[in-house]
């Protein structure tokens, strides 16, 4: 399995793929390689599988962005995995609207307890997912998750639970 990894901010790369190599297990997780991918225009020469994982900064200061990418990742593989890390909450719209069907969207923080706790959890969902396919031979597209993700939009909060074929939204007022 491949995780790569498409960051351009230096420090937050080098965060990320310590903390990835930190948690891995071999009895938890298969065989894993960490690959950075800086040149964001070669993707085309990438062997996508369908248990590569992506992590993709949204705002790569650059003429595409990771919603770009996200999308032609999705045109090559509709079953790879793509976990959007952003600093900024309100992308949560665009990527929603962009049927790329994404397996996380974290908010990139400097307390570095909380994303390694959302990075676990993520890569043991997507182990999870990859063992029971092995088992069933069948890809479940991890429906109805267990925890709903919320984006703020000024007065409205969005929380939704996001499958690779369903998307159940539900949209609250701010009291």
């Amino acid at each position: 399995m491949h995780i790569y990894i498409i960051e351009d901010n230096l420090k937050f790369r080098a965060d990320l793929v310590t903390l990835i190599k930190n948690m891995y297990n071999p009895f938890l997780f298969g065989d894993w390689e960490i690959k950075i991918i800086t040149n964001i225009f070669s993707m085309d020469t990438l062997d996508i599988q369908n248990d590569s994982i992506f992590f993709l900064d949204i705002d790569l200061k650059s003429s595409i962005n990771g919603l770009d990418i996200g999308t032609e990742i999705r045109k090559r593989n509709s079953k790879c995995y793509i976990l959007f890390l952003t600093s900024y909450p309100d992308f949560g719209r665009e990527m929603i609207n962009s049927n790329i069907y994404p397996t996380a969207y974290l908010i990139k923080t400097a307390d570095k307890a909380i994303l390694s706790s959302e990075i676990f959890t993520a890569l043991s969902n997507i182990q999870a997912e990859l063992k029971k396919q092995r088992e069933t031979g069948k890809q479940s597209y991890f429906n109805k998750p267990k925890k709903a993700h919320c984006f703020s939009f000024g007065r409205h909060s969005l929380y939704y639970n996001c499958c690779w074929y369903e998307k159940y939204f539900t949209h609250y007022n701010h009291l």
